[in-house]
């Protein structure tokens, strides 16, 4: 995990959580969610609550390789009113933080790149919920705010997913699915963020046989795309076009463009 302890990560997914809730209540729940082709708010509160649960289940699993992919539980709440989903809800994350606490933070579990410590599902889950809470906003056209240090976690989080299963199949939460290269041979891209204290922080990404890697070296070849950390993030998660979003790209916009067609979140 980053700089966040695992008690700071716990705390900040049930707020995350109880904000998404607070999004919604209320709504007409079969609502559009644009950025979420085919499903309406509805959809989306079910994704993110089975897939809490779902991950809870393969945190305990005490066999790695016994992990069922397929086993999604089938925990749908009774109603979408305010006051089941406020129980609902929260109650798919605590039961991640409980499976955590249980097996031990650094007991070595099944996830979606392999075997990683079981701390990992919190920071996984916790920018999955924040990514759902910005697709919710977008569906019912309210403004959605993050700090700008959980957004350049939420972008550092996405790229070390992309660069782990590049050119691999590898397991999700609907299925195997090969991930393609989303850089062609001799192309790279580099990330900066401009936010006040976050300046100078930067990811540089390249081709590497197959799939991609992370470089410590500033490839002045590089596409370079700059902004804010929430403008990076929500561009980078494909949620707000890159003619919509406050970014400066210098450098051929192909690489970034071939970099979104096949970065699927």
């Amino acid at each position: 995990m980053t700089n966040q302890t695992l008690d700071g990560y716990a705390t900040t997914f049930a707020n995350s959580i109880d904000n998404l809730v607070a999004r919604v209540a209320h709504q007409d729940m079969t609502r559009a969610v644009p950025t979420c082709p085919g499903w309406s708010l509805e959809d989306l509160i079910e994704h993110v609550g089975h897939l809490n649960r779902w991950a809870a289940q393969i945190i305990i699993q005490p066999d790695p390789a016994l992990v069922a992919w397929d086993a999604v539980p089938d925990s749908a709440p009774s109603d979408y009113s305010a006051a089941t989903l406020s129980d609902w809800l929260p109650g798919s994350q605590q039961a991640v933080v409980d499976a955590v606490q249980q097996v031990g933070p650094d007991t070595e579990v099944m996830t979606f790149i392999g075997i990683r410590p079981a701390r990992w599902w919190m920071r996984r889950l916790l920018n999955d919920s924040l990514m759902h809470q910005a697709d919710a906003a977008i569906s019912l056209g309210s403004h959605f705010h993050l700090t700008p240090s959980l957004a350049a976690d939420n972008i550092a989080e996405a790229l070390e997913l992309f660069v782990a299963r590049a050119g691999a199949t590898y397991p999700t939460f609907e299925g195997p699915l090969l991930f393609p290269t989303p850089l062609d041979e001799g192309k790279s891209l580099r990330l900066e963020l401009t936010d006040l204290g976050l300046e100078g922080r930067a990811w540089s990404l390249v081709r590497n046989g197959d799939g991609v890697a992370f470089s410590g070296d500033h490839d002045f070849g590089a596409t370079i795309v700059r902004g804010p950390a929430l403008d990076l993030m929500l561009m980078i998660g494909r949620r707000v076009p890159v003619s919509q979003s406050h970014v400066e790209i210098t450098g051929d916009p192909a690489v970034l463009d071939a970099w979104l067609d096949r970065t699927p979140y």
